[in-house]
């Protein structure tokens, strides 16, 4: 997608935005051993790790009680094992950052010809 060069900040850029397809996204993912994860993990707190807590609890910054933090067991994506993976159907299975890493690599990894008008 080509965003005109009336609506960059400084009038004279073009900017191009590229988007890649989620199915294409869990190849590479593949490819390049990105770990993903597979199952959730509950946390299980020693007597010693609630003692740390309370001793310096108070010095840690606050976190909101309405954040959820999930451990995940991670293990290197497999495709064919997608149905194994939390949420690999999903479009939100990706961060922004690997998203961002996964379609880089694509544009880096692909051949171009100046002749080329499939691009």
């Amino acid at each position: 997608e080509k965003q005109h060069r009336k609506d960059s900040p400084d009038k004279e850029t073009y900017y191009i935005k590229i988007h890649a397809q989620h199915d294409t996204l869990l190849r590479y993912a593949e490819e390049l051993s990105y770990r993903m994860p597979i199952e959730a993990v509950e946390k299980s707190r020693s007597k010693t790790h609630m003692y740390l807590e309370q001793l310096i609890g108070p010095y840690l910054p606050h976190v909101p009680s309405n954040l959820k933090i999930n451990d995940y067991l991670t293990v290197p994506f497999k495709y064919s094992l997608k149905d194994h993976f939390v949420d690999a159907d999903k479009p939100k299975f990706f961060t922004t950052a690997q998203r961002s890493a996964l379609t880089w690599h694509i544009l880096q990894n692909t051949q171009y010809e100046e002749d080329d008008k499939s691009i």
